[in-house]
């Protein structure tokens, strides 16, 4: 579900990053939007929209010094009974994709979704592709709807420590 609050819509975007982030504990969770929303840079990749599923937000979740993909997506048609979900993000570099899955509820007003373990490889400007499939059962192969958003890095995670592109946070490294 999309909430309202913004803070507690950043706990949901980074908990699945967080359960894996056992190794950096005192980090706040920073959010670098890379989708375009009114008055950001017109460059970056538009909302996309499936027959079910449309983009609110997406970019790059930063805790400590690491990063993952994120998405934010509002249900444009509820399901007459519960669907089933598999997102797909791309490796930056150039290896398998990493996934996770849910359910998709007929009341599901919406979802938030994060990579399952932190990104190498983010380069800033560049786009990564999140594919977010929807499937009638969980064992389907071949999905009923179909959402593919690109989002902008400005995080790099290709050395040994993050960088943020200046300007998008008063402290950016």
């Amino acid at each position: 579900m999309v909430l309202e609050r913004p803070i507690v819509r950043l706990v949901i975007h980074v908990l699945p990053l967080l359960m894996v982030a056992s190794v950096v504990q005192s980090a706040e969770p920073q959010m670098v939007y890379g989708v375009y929303e009114r008055g950001h840079n017109i460059t970056e990749p538009r909302p996309q929209k499936s027959r079910f599923l449309q983009t609110t937000r997406g970019g790059v979740a930063v805790i400590g010094q690491q990063a993952g993909l994120f998405l934010t997506v509002k249900t444009n048609e509820h399901p007459k009974n519960a669907l089933y979900i598999k997102v797909k993000y791309e490796d930056p570099r150039g290896g398998p994709p990493a996934w996770n899955d849910m359910d998709f509820s007929p009341n599901a007003s919406g979802f938030n979704f994060s990579s399952p373990s932190f990104v190498q490889g983010l380069k800033i400007y560049s786009d990564y592709e999140i594919e977010v499939s929807v499937f009638e059962h969980s064992g389907d192969l071949k999905p009923i709807d179909i959402l593919r958003q690109k989002v902008r890095s400005y995080v790099d995670t290709r050395g040994a420590e993050l960088k943020v592109l200046p300007g998008i946070w008063p402290d950016a490294r």
